[in-house]
């Protein structure tokens, strides 16, 4: 049972005492001064650091420099506010050229006293810009578990900058308010810790099987976000499926659409939200961003361990919050190996495979008898891709057009892509029709009309073939903000956030030379599919006639009927 201790009561302060160790730091040089008095109290009483007191900072700073450069392990050195930092420049710019791990931690003043003329205060956070791999400004006490998380990854990123393959110094600028010194009986932290294995793209044999033996016993869940098709990845996958004690998700932007994976995740985690048995120890995750909120909440509160899979030049992203190591290989080449290391496991009884197979075939059920029959926008876009020929090319723009054709199952497809990077929706069309120039079959794009309004100069870029078609669900408005939660029901989303989109489809299809064609019912939609995509003298455009508010109604009817398929109060 942790017992009480007394020390600073500034969290990051103690956060950085904890941390630094675990990076390999044994050594801090300090400089006397008030405002980071709190600091040298936490490093003083963490018990892990060699301190060194020296009076002035640009001595200071090159002593530091000399420790880290004869021993080849990161050294800390700390100021207090004000000019103390810029006498640590000389320094700190001698380390950047020499690739020298120095770990400068200035104490600063709280943002809201810059400038104030109040006293040893300058603009601290980006003094040192040119002369450092990274700079991060903490809190100096966070109160919320959110802070906290943002202040521990910003250090661990840092000590992995510093002590990566390139090594240099980092700055960390610590706001440190009143009063100054403050102690109190806290207990110790056992910080999270970042840890990073780096390859030339393949790992080794025996750190697959040290992987591998850090598996055994425990629930795994490997997270695939949106990727290119690879074979190579599809083949180590399904041998690692054949394990009970792993379960694979991907959407369908992942392109690794098998039934052996779980593809569509929202309605499993929608009906069983608590079920303690989908609840994994390790999460694997690879590829990019997700698109579904409710795994990435699940995952958020699932208190597992994440190992991220691939190469990331700058800070790994830690999106489920609890990011413990990043992997830098090829997933396909990574996952090859653990496949083979993971073997032994095949043997070793675990039921979590198999419930997430039943909870997803039962969610699947259960979907497909609420599924509305009445005409709107997810019927439109579950019946075109139901119709898809084999190996198109589908690009999907951002919005409920992509949400409704991640809720259906596709099979066959040459890749299914998306601007998931960042989300937005402009440049979908242009980006399908760039995508249809680097592909050799029929590239299909389906999208909304105010994406698609949004960049109707592609229509016009002389690049549209026979080979792209473009489906449009026109209803009229940003049909998302009537199904989100966040806006449905505001005042401001009929007139200024659903705005009223005049899509003039049939006169650009006219003027751009693409076919016209429209459905405004499922009986004209399953009757003009057939000749919208065996049309090839020219660019073909569909489009689809909803109502907006119709269709949001029947979606949030359909996820009505889907909690009293299952007994969901």
């Amino acid at each position: 049972m942790d017992t009480t201790i007394t020390d600073t009561d500034k969290w990051t302060c103690r956060e950085l005492a904890a941390l630094l160790p675990a990076y390999g730091v044994e050594e801090a040089v300090i400089c006397p001064g008030t405002r980071n008095a709190p600091i040298t109290m936490a490093f003083s009483r963490c018990g892990s650091l060699k301190l060194t007191s020296v009076v002035d900072e640009r001595s200071a700073a090159f002593i530091a420099l000399g420790k880290a450069s004869v021993s080849r392990r990161p050294v800390a050195v700390v100021c207090t506010s004000g000019t103390a930092l810029l006498n640590f420049a000389p320094a700190v710019a001698e380390a950047y050229y020499r690739h020298v791990p120095l770990i400068v931690i200035s104490a600063d003043r709280p943002q809201e006293w810059i400038d104030q003329d109040d006293s040893q205060t300058i603009r601290q956070p980006e003094a040192l810009r040119e002369f450092t791999l990274r700079r991060y400004h903490l809190d100096g006490n966070p109160l919320t578990g959110l802070a906290q998380w943002h202040v521990n990854r910003m250090i661990c990123e840092g000590m992995l900058a510093a002590t990566g393959h390139c090594q240099g110094p980092v700055h960390f600028n610590v706001a440190i308010g009143e009063p100054i010194p403050s102690s109190a009986d806290v207990l110790p932290l056992s910080p999270r810790i970042i840890s990073r294995i780096d390859s030339a793209g393949d790992i080794s044999t025996d750190t697959a099987q040290q992987l591998a033996s850090e598996l055994r016993g425990k629930r795994i869940m490997i997270v695939a976000g949106f990727l290119p098709p690879d074979a190579t990845l599809h083949r180590a996958l399904v041998r690692l499926s054949a394990i009970p004690s792993v379960t694979i998700l991907a959407e369908q932007t992942a392109n690794l659409n098998d039934p052996r994976f779980i593809n569509v995740v929202d309605e499993t985690l929608f009906l069983h939200p608590g079920a303690d048995d989908l609840r994994p120890d390790v999460i694997i995750s690879f590829g990019g961003s997700l698109v579904s909120a409710t795994l990435k909440n699940f995952l958020r509160k699932s208190e597992a361990e994440h190992w991220l899979v691939g190469f990331y030049p700058d800070d790994a992203p830690d999106c489920f919050m609890s990011l413990t190591r990043v992997i830098g290989a090829s997933p396909a080449l990574f996952f090859r190996r653990l496949a083979s290391a993971m073997q032994p496991l095949a043997s070793v009884p675990s039921d979590f495979a198999q419930s997430w197979r039943l909870f997803s075939s039962k969610a699947t059920d259960a979907a497909a008898a609420a599924l509305p029959g009445e005409w709107c926008d997810l019927t439109a876009v579950r019946t075109v891709i139901s119709h898809i020929p084999r190996k198109y090319n589908l690009q999907l723009s951002n919005g409920m057009t992509l949400r409704y054709a991640l809720m259906q199952t596709m099979h066959g497809l040459h890749s299914v892509d998306c601007n998931r990077g960042v989300s937005g929706i402009d440049g979908s069309v242009s980006t399908a029709v760039g995508a249809s120039t680097a592909y050799p079959g029929t590239t299909l794009l389906i999208t909304g009309d105010m994406s698609a309004q949004y960049d109707m100069a592609a229509f016009y870029s002389g690049l549209l073939t026979p080979r792209f078609k473009v489906i449009v669900i026109a209803n009229g408005d940003g049909g998302i903000f009537r199904v989100i939660r966040n806006t449905r029901h505001l005042p401001e989303m009929e007139p200024y956030l659903a705005a009223t989109v005049r899509f003039p489809a049939r006169q650009i299809a006219e003027s751009a030379g693409i076919t016209f064609f429209e459905a405004s019912s499922i009986q004209e939609l399953t009757a003009v599919l057939p000749r919208f995509f065996a049309e090839s003298e020219s660019p073909a455009m569909l489009v689809i006639l909803t109502s907006s508010a119709d269709s949001a109604a029947i979606t949030r009817e359909f996820y009505k009927r889907l909690k009293k398929h299952n007994n969901i109060p």
